[in-house]
């Protein structure tokens, strides 16, 4: 039988990110920008559109900030774990991924 990993991210830095302005508008700008990080910003790093990660089996959670996810390809999950935290300090400045992933058998 083939090993599975269940990969966990959070988005951390999320308040200070959101509330570093007292601006309504960029305070939803922020808002928008962590909630693409877990959908289509990830869907892309895993070679997916956001539509089909919606429809993904495998997407346990997407969305507020987390992001826990089945994979079956070892290397898929590799290149995001060293990828992906980079991906999103440069799309949100202040903004860390902390990353888990458990082998389940």
């Amino acid at each position: 039988m083939k090993s599975k990993y269940l990969y966990g991210a959070s988005v951390q830095g999320i308040q200070g990110f959101i509330f570093q302005t007292n601006m309504l508008r960029e305070i939803a700008g922020a808002s928008e920008l962590v909630e693409q990080i877990c959908t289509t910003e990830f869907a892309k790093a895993i070679n997916k559109s956001a539509e089909d990660l919606e429809k993904d089996s495998n997407a346990i959670v997407t969305a507020a900030g987390n992001i826990k996810y089945v994979f079956e390809d070892e290397n898929i999950l590799k290149n995001l774990v060293l990828n992906f935290p980079k991906h999103v300090t440069e799309l949100a400045p202040g903004v860390t991924l902390s990353q888990t992933v458990i082998q389940i058998d």
